[in-house]
């Protein structure tokens, strides 16, 4: 539909590039020597798009291309100390080509930031990637700007006034696929580098107590991508996430580095768990404040033994208790781990589908430390699904068929099926799939060599969304009954 909306406007191997980039992908781990080019695409493209382009030229100025800035362009970034984050400004330039109009998930802009803190020409630390969403819209002459950020922890890097206080910060924007997170240098296929020098916050700096949030939803931050989702294996779980959103309660798990040794005497820190969604304005924090039970396992006196706490929030302040003490007191121990390293319970269920950005601040010192963000894609909109069988074949004579119309479809769709019980000997037409099924689309079942009497076809629909830190797949499923009859 893109292609034919862009017409000339757009190059093919930018309004194909999300399933070029997706094929790439998978590609560069099973390249499956033998197999016609456009065979690994038939997942992600119609045949009727296939049919009328040359797709090994599209791959090949999509492979040429390099840094092109003629759709978007990072033009600088710098730092907010009262924010504590990096941010950049990045301009549109043209009306289309950005996968969709504002009724439509549009597509990413991704900035990657990397830090030279001693500044000494060497960006030696991945900050993190940035996105916002972009659609296709009317631009005015000089383009649309669109800022980004991403909060980064300046406690450690604060100066004395007598010291030395610039560092140098280096963007690197990349529109569709995400900028690499090894190579500060690495060109995107469309986007561009800027580096800028930044004034450091005055002070001491605050180190050896570092907020990090490690695990969302039983995922390793590590395997969510700057759209929020998920992909990899579970932390503890055991399920596998394929560009899964999330859904329900999602659990969050991390640390504070050197924790107060809590069996000497020391005051434990306290923490607070924030989060906000895209389209709020920067500066917004929605507060978790739930209660939710974690399990302390301590040693101490040479013998380990196991509680069950609620964590429960200040009901003034809104901060948690961190209950980990790690320093040990002689070979007795006295150390506390808390299981699974949890911090809080989101509970999403109320909040409106959509990409969040979730973190905690820990109070160290008396001052207020930000942990990483991670962006969460939400979604728990169960898929939508119809199934509706013929009312003239409800009763069917053996070898007749059951007929009727069903419809698939969710954002994040998984897969459905069609599948009789008790046991059938013949499956439907069509029996399977993992791409949208339009309403009215048609179904048949043969009923030859089935046992007479009666009968329920289930159409179920499933997504890939991660419920509540456990499983994957929300699914709808729908019964259609029927009787067979002796012919």
């Amino acid at each position: 539909q893109l292609v034919h909306t862009y017409g000339g406007d757009v190059p093919l191997h930018r309004s194909l590039a999300p399933a070029i980039s997706t094929v790439l992908g998978q590609l560069s781990q099973n390249a499956a020597v033998g197999t016609k080019l456009p065979t690994h695409f038939a997942s992600v493209l119609p045949n009727e798009v296939l049919d009328k382009i040359d797709i090994g030229d599209i791959i090949g100025k999509y492979v040429a291309t390099d840094g092109d800035t003629s759709f978007e362009q990072l033009h600088c970034v710098g730092m907010s100390q009262d924010l504590s984050a990096v941010v950049g400004i990045l301009t549109l330039k043209r009306a289309n080509g950005y996968s969709g109009g504002l009724c439509s998930s549009g597509s990413l802009e991704n900035v990657a930031f990397w830090a030279d803190w001693d500044d000494n020409g060497s960006f030696d630390e991945y900050l993190g990637t940035a996105t916002v969403r972009v659609h296709d819209e009317p631009i005015p002459a000089g383009g649309v700007s669109y800022a980004v950020y991403l909060p980064v922890n300046l406690a450690a890097q604060r100066r004395v006034c007598d010291a030395g206080h610039t560092a140098r910060i280096r963007g690197v924007l990349s529109w569709n696929s995400l900028p690499s997170t090894t190579n500060p240098y690495a060109v995107p296929v469309w986007g561009n580098a800027i580096e800028a020098n930044v004034a450091l916050p005055l002070g001491a700096p605050i180190v050896g107590q570092v907020p990090f949030l490690s695990v969302v939803g039983g995922m390793a931050v590590l395997d969510i991508n700057g759209a929020g989702l998920a992909n990899g294996t579970a932390v503890l779980a055991g399920f596998h996430a394929v560009d899964s959103p999330f859904a329900g309660n999602v659990v969050l798990a991390g640390h504070i580095s050197n924790p107060p040794d809590l069996s000497a005497g020391q005051p434990p820190l306290t923490y607070r768990l924030a989060y906000r969604h895209e389209l709020e304005p920067v500066g917004t924090a929605h507060e978790i404040t739930n209660p939710f039970p974690v399990t302390l396992t301590s040693y101490s006196g040479s013998a380990w033994t196991q509680t069950h706490v609620s964590q429960t929030a200040d009901p003034l302040t809104h901060r948690y208790t961190y209950r980990e003490d790690l320093t040990s007191n002689g070979p007795s121990g006295d150390l506390t781990f808390i299981e699974g390293f949890v911090l809080g319970n989101w509970l999403t269920g109320g909040l409106p589908d959509g990409r969040y950005e979730v973190w905690f601040i820990a109070d160290i010192a008396g001052s207020p430390v930000a942990s990483n963000r991670v962006w969460v894609e939400l979604d728990n909109t169960a898929p939508a699904a119809t199934l509706v069988g013929d009312a003239a074949h409800i009763f069917v004579p053996q070898g007749g068929n059951v007929t009727g119309t069903f419809s698939a479809s969710d954002v994040h769709l998984s897969g459905w099926s069609l599948d009789v019980e008790p046991a059938f000997p013949n499956v439907t037409t069509p029996h399977s799939g993992s791409t949208t099924v339009a309403v009215g689309t048609p179904f048949s079942l043969s009923t030859a060599a089935a046992v007479p009497g009666g009968y329920v076809l289930h159409l179920t629909v499933s997504d890939r969304a991660i419920v509540s830190s456990s499983y994957i797949g929300q699914s709808t499923q729908l019964p259609f009954g029927f009787c067979v009859e002796k012919p």
